[in-house]
């Protein structure tokens, strides 16, 4: 008999294949960590003929997509592993893993769409428009074997990803194909992107992921429906999306108080889609996205000018380059900076690739009011708004 809290196997291979599998799940909880219930094998046993009988263990459902993923490597056509209500309710119960003889091929990861980036929002009506969450680009994909998350490149990312993977197990479709965002939100719903990489490795589950399309539901490809209509889809499933699978609100219209809304509450942007546009993976402008702006002082250390295009310094904030910006200046506060300018080796820590004969060196001391976009490890589109010079 089964009790609460086990693993049950039923199939016809051999007993030599299902010993297999046992050592496969004995493998797959790392019970030194503390992190998993430990896992132990009660039982296993054979029929008169030489097929298995049963596998029994004890496993918490944290652990659970572990064993799938240890199992799917050996068998990756042959294995469902299931849970029943009790451990969908308690993270424990009864777990059943599923002969597969005659299995379908899996989903395959679709290469997401990449939104073009613009500096103002689309105005018309006839666009709607979401907040841009600061986090890593996923894809949730579910068929006959299970769960699975890979990033935007198509890497598999389901160990680290643990928790989501277990409640997209929960969600009331046979298989889809779900475009989204895994987030490390605070308290207020804001996410952290610098806290990501310290959840993953030490609580995954204070991840979230965030939906904001679904291209595949119960053998029916969507990615040629409108994007509204795929939306009332995607919200269908995972309603109400108040626990780790979240869904990605948006309004329809209205993309400059929207993005102004975004910009007061230090978002990092919003992301506009056409509403009847249908999902193409790769660069388009059917979606676009706009990140709003931050401010802040960095060093000036060069100026870099070249015929026909427009001046631009070099940036760097606290020692380390931080990219280019435009010297938007009025002609007196521009001559008076290039009075500054000095010969010399370039400072320490400046990239090779933007050394050159058209850059000039200033002098330290120059320190720089900076308009960048927000979110971005390297200055992108900023531009110099100002500057004090502390040197003597």
């Amino acid at each position: 008999m089964l009790g609460a809290g086990g693993f049950n196997v039923a199939c016809t291979w051999s007993f030599a294949t299902v010993a297999t599998i046992a050592a496969a799940i004995a493998s797959a909880s790392p019970i030194n960590s503390g992190l998993y219930s430990p896992l132990t094998i009660s039982s296993l046993g054979k029929t008169p003929g030489g097929q298995c009988s049963s596998i029994v263990c004890l496993i918490s459902a944290r652990g659970a997509a572990l064993v799938r993923f240890n199992l799917h490597q050996l068998f990756p056509h042959s294995i469902s592993l299931k849970c029943n209500q009790t451990c969908h309710r308690a993270l424990s119960g009864s777990w059943s893993i599923e002969c597969m003889d005659n299995a379908a091929d899996r989903l395959k990861f679709i290469k997401p769409l990449e939104p073009l980036l613009v500096l103002e929002p689309p105005l018309s009506d006839d666009w709607l428009h979401e907040i841009k969450y600061d986090g890593f680009r996923t894809q949730l994909i579910r068929d006959w074997a299970g769960v699975r998350a890979f990033t935007r490149n198509a890497h598999d990312w389901s160990k680290r990803y643990w928790p989501i993977v277990t409640a997209a197990e929960q969600l009331k479709a046979k298989s889809f194909i779900i475009d989204g965002e895994v987030i490390a939100p605070e308290p207020d719903g804001r996410p952290n992107f610098h806290a990501m990489h310290s959840r993953m490795v030490w609580n995954a589950e204070l991840l979230a992921f965030v939906a904001f399309d679904i291209l595949y539901k119960d053998g029916v490809d969507l990615r040629q429906q409108p994007a509204i209509e795929r939306k009332e889809i995607l919200w269908d499933l995972v309603k109400p999306a108040k626990g780790i699978i979240q869904y990605s609100e948006h309004v329809l219209g209205g993309g400059a108080e929207f993005y102004e809304a975004a910009e007061k509450m230090g978002l990092e942007g919003i992301v506009s889609k056409r509403q009847g546009s249908p999902y193409r993976s790769g660069p388009s402008d059917i979606w676009v996205k706009t990140k709003c702006w931050d401010f802040g002082e960095f060093d000036l250390l060069g100026i870099k000018r070249e015929p026909g295009k427009e001046t631009v310094g070099l940036m760097a904030r606290d020692g380390k380059y931080a990219g280019p910006a435009t010297i938007a200046l009025t002609k007196a506060l521009r001559e008076r900076l290039m009075a500054r300018v000095r010969k010399g080796q370039p400072p320490a820590g400046v990239p090779t690739a933007v050394v050159g004969p058209s850059v000039e060196w200033v002098g330290p001391g120059v320190t720089a009011r900076v308009r960048y976009l927000r979110g971005e490890s390297k200055l992108r589109h900023a531009s110099v708004q100002g500057w004090r010079d502390d040197g003597t």
